[in-house]
């Protein structure tokens, strides 16, 4: 062998331990960044995830000390705070944040916690100055990684106080897809901002493409709205779509209305959404025949279980269907059948069908109530006993000009007291309407 390729050998094998050495080393960094930042800096000081990892570590540190038992400078702050507080009181995080951006430039963790600390005042210049250098950082953050949920909801909140609302409303849909959480605590200002004319085209551009998110916004912006009636507006635009309201998405806003005494309104938009072949059976008691099974609506049947009594939907005669009730023995939870009806003013008479048998102290009890006032205007009975034919029973009721504008009808057992819920049996009814006077 000549000296030449003795010395390529010894240059080989000099290349060789070399990259041993970098794999070793690269991987052992990687390893150690996670759990053992400092150790993982010792061998590459300029590692982004080391460094970010031991600027996470200074973050928390209140939190440390804390569940340590070490008494907090700042107990009272929420999480947020206090990431903020810390952030301007420790410029090390700053500095481990811009040495992991410039190892690693495209590192949105990186990005996004050096704008965090650039927003604090952690750098010279204006607060416009302070909060453009801000979004930049952000805004790459967001960019890189939809799971940055701090930097995409800084770009959302930027994005709304410029009023630029296409950003608003695509920040708002990584946000809520990446994390179904915020859903809740977004309703109320996407509620609000709903409201703006401006705004609303935009979003309901997404909500007509039926988001994952679209059910939990809808149902959770009905606790701060100003105007009860920008839902409605709402689900009319979704109600040519392709993917129109669902019937969750409309119970909750008819449900709203009625706990809040919009009755009529409640009233209305239940209608407007009622299947074209359903609407011939609004009358003044809607399915009266139970040919449909209940939608849980309010102004249907509503059939509430209970313990010691099974209700149910059997067939009769044609398509109608007949309400069966079957008392075990013992005392009956019999939380009932029942219906809200919005009747004008003026003199009614409620009457239905049945049969069968019941033993006890007292029967069942159908009732007419205000909605308003629980005032009750109406009551008839079906008494214990064994009825083998269909027999008929009414009662008349008068619906007040002032505080009824709803009433509830409601099929309860006739109790007043504890031990008159002992009850057992079976009865069937049917034939069930109401008749102005």
């Amino acid at each position: 062998m000549n000296k030449f390729g003795g010395w390529r050998t010894v240059a080989a094998c000099m290349a060789g331990l070399l990259l041993a050495w970098l794999v070793i080393s690269y991987s052992l960094v990687a390893h150690l960044a996670p759990t053992s930042p400092v150790s993982a800096l010792s061998l590459r000081s300029d590692d982004p995830v080391a460094l970010l990892r031991l600027a996470e570590e200074r973050l928390d540190a209140p939190r440390q000390n804390r569940d340590q038992g070490s008494p907090d400078a700042s107990p009272k702050l929420d999480p947020v705070a206090l990431r903020r507080s810390r952030l301007q009181s420790d410029p090390e995080i700053s500095a481990l944040a811009r040495k992991a951006v410039a190892a690693d430039p495209l590192n949105a963790p990186a990005l996004r916690l050096l704008g965090e600390a650039v927003e604090v005042g952690g750098t010279a210049g204006t607060e416009t100055e302070r909060i453009e250098r801000t979004a930049g950082f952000m805004r790459g953050a967001a960019r890189l990684s939809a799971r940055e949920a701090i930097a995409v909801e800084w770009m959302m909140r930027y994005a709304m106080a410029t009023k630029n609302f296409p950003v608003v409303v695509a920040n708002a849909d990584v946000l809520m897809r990446a994390y179904p959480g915020v859903i809740g605590p977004l309703a109320a200002p996407l509620g609000r901002l709903l409201e703006d004319k401006v705004f609303a085209p935009h979003l309901l551009a997404v909500l007509k493409q039926n988001p994952p998110w679209r059910e939990g916004l809808l149902t959770g912006m009905l606790g701060s709205l100003a105007d009860a009636r920008m839902p409605l507006d709402v689900l009319y635009a979704l109600k040519a779509t392709e993917h129109p309201p669902t019937v969750n998405e409309l119970r909750a806003y008819v449900r709203y209305l009625l706990q809040h005494k919009f009755y009529e309104l409640s009233y209305y938009t239940w209608l407007q959404f009622l299947p074209p072949e359903q609407l011939s059976r609004a009358g003044f008691l809607f399915n009266a025949d139970f040919r449909l099974d209940p939608s849980g609506f309010p102004y249907d049947w509503a059939i509430a279980q209970g313990s010691g009594v099974n209700i149910e939907l059997v067939p009769g005669a044609g398509s109608e269907r007949t309400l069966r009730i079957v008392f075990g023995e013992g005392r009956a939870q019999f939380n009932g059948v029942s219906q809200v009806t919005l009747l004008s003013p003026g003199r009614y008479t409620f009457r239905n069908d049945y049969r069968g048998q019941l033993a006890g102290r007292r029967g069942l009890e159908w009732r007419m109530r205000c909605a308003e006032t629980e005032k009750q205007i109406g009551h008839g009975a079906i008494p214990v006993g064994r009825v083998v034919n269909w027999t008929r029973t009414s009662f008349q009721f008068e619906v007040p000009a002032q505080g009824c504008r709803a009433q509830v009808v409601h099929l309860t057992i006739a109790a007043r007291s504890t031990s008159e819920l002992l009850i057992e049996g079976e009865i069937f009814i049917k034939g069930l309407a109401i008749a102005r006077e």
